[in-house]
């Protein structure tokens, strides 16, 4: 992997929503509590090279939503990441600058994930 590739994100691109995504974020966010968090289906696709990258990132910021640009993006989503969270344990009242929020002392998860040779 090329040190240019380490800085980029191969996840966001081919999997939506792209401008807000609370399924990738575990804990309070997104207007959501860390136990609403926990309750999010987190089914992912990645591309697998910089190329796809490059060709999702395009087609995300360049073409209007439609079926054809989500077909487009399926298409160069090749790896798949599913997660489940299967216990956990949250803390209440952890102090922020924002105020007092819930978070996770501990979490356990399930995944699958899926690299096509």
């Amino acid at each position: 992997m090329s040190p240019r590739s380490e800085r980029r994100d191969f996840l966001w691109v081919v999997s939506p929503p792209f401008r807000t995504a609370p399924h990738r974020l575990i804990g309070a966010g997104y207007g959501l509590t860390a136990r609403q968090s926990v309750e999010l289906q987190r089914e992912f696709r990645f591309v697998l090279n910089e190329r796809d990258y490059d060709e999702a990132s395009a087609i995300v910021e360049n073409e209007p939503a439609s079926q054809q640009k989500m077909a487009k993006l399926g298409r160069l989503g090749k790896g798949s990441i599913t997660l489940a969270i299967t216990k956990y344990e949250v803390r209440d009242g952890i102090k922020t600058p924002q105020g007092s929020i819930d978070g996770f002392e501990w979490i356990e998860f399930e995944e699958q994930a899926c690299v096509p040779r």
